[in-house]
Order: structure tokens, then sequence, then C-alpha cells
């Protein structure tokens, strides 16, 4: 199995760099295969199978560090690699923080986590065509005015493997696919020509295809979600309760990730820097992460530094309690790593037991948030001001759609004022929240 040769290899590579003078040594490689294909009116646009490999290197002396990479696997190669590494460091800076997490924390979860399903490589390009044709025309089927911006069809496999100058060396193998399915239509719901458009779709991605939602739902929801944006307007400028729908709540997230992850901590860059064991969110708000989800696109055996992955708590009842960090970050904040190194994984808000339908209910006069765009986040103040579309909701109804507006507030303010969690998480990534609504936000248009 080319897991296991990659893993001799790497293990290989790093008893090289010790013999070279290393006093560590990390090799990291990857080796992914990529099937995609794009059909738009019923036609192939693009047919992709491309895979690749790559490994990268880093080891240090006498605390100074270098990393270099590389994809050719040669042993001549490899070999090369290792004297240019080896010849670079002495000229790199001693950095006392560095080095590799202690044995006691490197290790691969037990969990068996569901990541690789042996029958993607088995699914055919001719079925993965027909998915994508089919897409197409079910989303079409819906209304005479749409227009296709194209439906794919995809997936990725491969593996990671790991090892350290520790005696640490192990890897895991993973597949991801998902079908996409993007419409366009005329603005005008009058019945006459309009030059001007309104764009939508939908998706579903997962560890195999039979985890999917169905061609015919995706196409439901891509061609509703293009039909429900025309005659969209401006709304006034106004400070109204404002609902985040699941797909763009996440976005809320991954601001509170970066505000918390250690590299911004340890460099004084973020609003939460003296935060941890404070109250920074209300009381309804509990945020985990847990890598350890059977098949879940963001679940892992290990990070980044070969710390084996395990569930915690990140704010329990509004208050922080703990940081996100790596190896690094932990040395340089006194701590000990927490498992992020290359990220959070599962990442997620637990979710209340409110429909969306209910959170549209309890407004009276505000606005349901289904699509962001730009970016106006200060990490250093908290403050959030990002583009929106989506629609005015009066009495509790959805009224009209509405986009080219901004929607501003604090994040402090965001999370303080979470009123009402939704019960429908969308799983599409390493983090993910249900659908929240925000007591109060500023609402910018004309």
């Amino acid at each position: 199995m080319l897991l296991d040769e990659h893993k001799q290899l790497a293990n290989k590579i790093v008893d090289l760099s010790k013999k070279s003078g290393a006093d560590t040594a990390v090799v990291r490689i990857d080796y992914n295969k990529n099937n995609q294909i794009s059909v738009r009116e019923q036609k192939i646009e693009s047919l992709e199978q491309a895979g690749s490999k790559s490994l990268s290197l880093t080891l240090s002396k006498d605390k100074k560090r270098v990393s270099v990479s590389s994809n050719d696997f040669s042993e001549s190669a490899i070999k090369n690699l290792i004297k240019d590494a080896m010849a670079m460091v002495k000229y790199m800076g001693a950095d006392e923080f560095y080095n590799l997490p202690d044995e006691s924390e490197l290790g691969k979860a037990s969990e068996e986590l569901l990541l690789f399903d042996p029958k993607e490589s088995d699914f055919p390009m001719e079925r993965r065509i027909e998915m994508a044709k089919a897409l197409e025309s079910n989303a079409l089927k819906e209304n005479k005015d749409l227009i296709s911006d194209g439906a794919s069809v995809g997936s990725n496999s491969g593996h990671t493997v790991l090892a350290n100058s520790k005696g640490f060396c192990d890897g895991y193998q993973y597949t991801d696919c998902f079908i996409d399915m993007n419409c366009a239509v005329p603005d005008s719901t009058d019945g006459l020509n309009s030059a001007r458009k309104q764009s939508g779709g939908w998706y579903s991605v997962g560890r195999s295809f039979e985890k999917l939602d169905s061609v015919e739902n995706v196409a439901k929801i891509a061609a509703k979600r293009t039909l429900d944006k025309r005659g969209a307007r401006k709304p006034k400028t106004q400070v109204v309760p404002v609902i985040f729908e699941n797909n763009v709540s996440r976005a809320l997230l991954s601001f509170l990730v970066n505000a918390i992850s250690g590299s911004n901590i340890y460099t004084k860059q973020s609003f939460l820097t003296d935060k941890l064991g404070h109250k920074i969110a209300g009381e309804n708000i509990t945020i985990i992460e847990d890598p350890l989800i059977p098949g879940q696109l963001g679940s892992r055996p290990f990070d980044a530094d070969g710390v084996k992955s395990k569930k915690k708590v990140v704010v329990e009842k509004g208050v922080l309690k703990t940081f996100l960090l790596d190896t690094y970050s932990a040395n340089k904040l006194r701590s000990k790593t927490t498992g992020n190194a290359g990220g959070v994984s599962n990442f997620y808000l637990t979710p209340g037991s409110y429909s969306l339908e209910e959170l549209i209910k309890s407004v009276d006069n505000g606005v349901l948030i289904t699509s962001l765009s730009g970016f106006g986040e200060i990490l250093q103040t908290g403050d959030y001001s990002r583009g929106a579309q989506g629609f005015w909701i009066e009495h509790g109804k959805i009224a009209y759609a509405v986009n080219e507006f901004t929607i501003a507030s604090n994040m402090y303010k965001i999370l303080e004022n979470v009123e009402m969690i939704g019960n429908d998480p969308l799983i599409t990534g390493s983090i993910y929240c249900p659908s929240l609504k925000i007591k109060e936000m500023t609402v910018s248009g004309v």
C-alpha cells in the first residue's frame, strides 16, 4: 500500500536528517488524487483528473530551523534536499520557543473516524457526468426563466503521513466528495426583460457519494434560492434584529477562531488576548471542538504537529475556556498545546431547539442573511462588518429579497446578543453552526 511506503519514506528522511547533523526533523508527505466534471447546457465544460504528491521537511540545529519542500521523491533528490536544508539552517536565527511536542502528547486517536471511502475510486466518470447533467436538468425544470451557471461533481482522495525525530510516524487516508449546482435568473418578476440577473446555488459535501444529498433535492434548493432573489432591493439603514442562516453563521465562528488562535494571542493582535477564563458571550453559548466525530469532513486522528486529537470545550456557557494552540504558540504562552496545529477540526456551536421558521416568526422587523461578501473584520477590536444578501422580515414573515447592504456590530455584542439558536447546523467543513438570531445589528442600505 502506498500509504505504508510513504510512512517508510518519511522515517527514512528523518533518519537521514539526524545522520546529517539535525537536532530535530519533521517530515510531512501528502498524496492526493482529484476528479471533477463540470457541465453547462448539458455539455461537458471541463473534466479534470489530476494527482499530486509533496513532501515537506523542517529540521533544526542549535534552535535554528529551516523548512524545505519537494515533489521529487527520488533518493538523490531527497539527499540533496537534506543537504540544502543543513546548509541553510546555520544562517537562520535561533528561536528558543521552537521544539517538538512531548512524547506524551504525540499519537494517533484510536477511534474509527471513517475518513476514507474505498468505493470512491470505483465511482466511474460516466456516472459523475450523468449526475452533473441530472443536477442541471432538474434545476432548470423548476422555472423556465432559470439559466444554468454550471453543475459540478467531484471528489478528492489521498493520504497524509507525518513523522518526526521523537519517534512518531503515522498517517491516514481520506476521501471527500461533492455535488454543486449554480443558476441565474433575470431579476425582473413582472415578465419584462431585464439585463440584471440574480444568481444562486446549492451543494452537498461528504466523505462518500453515498452520504451526499440527492441530486433532485440539491437541484431544487439551488433553483429556489436563485428564484427567491428576484426583485431584491436595498433596505433602509436601521438597527434591527438579524438572523444568520446556517449557511453563513459559521462566518461568525471563523472570526472567533482567528481571535483565539495562538499566533494572534501571543502577538497581542486579538481583542480576546486577555480574556481566557472570562465571559465573552451569553450563557446560551457553548462551543465545542471535536476532531473525533466519525465521517465528518473536519475529523482527524492527529494535528499537524502529530499531537493526538481529542475533544474539548472552547466556550462554556459564555466563558472562554481555552485558546487554540499548536506546540510553538503554546511555548510562547508558557502553556500546553491544544492540538490545533493546522487549524481547527469540527469546531461548532452547540445547537438550540428552534427551527429557522421559528426564528423568522419571532422577528417583527428585521433581516434574514443568506449570503455574505467582502471582509470588514478588525481582529484587534472585534469590529465586524460584511456585505450581505437575504430577505426582509415583516411581522414574522418573509416580505421581500434584499441586497447591496452591509451589516455591522462588534463581536462582543454579537455573542452577547444571541437571542435564539437554531436546531439546524449545516455540516460542510471544519467549522459549522446552526442558524442564529442576533438581538440587533446595524443594517446600512439606503
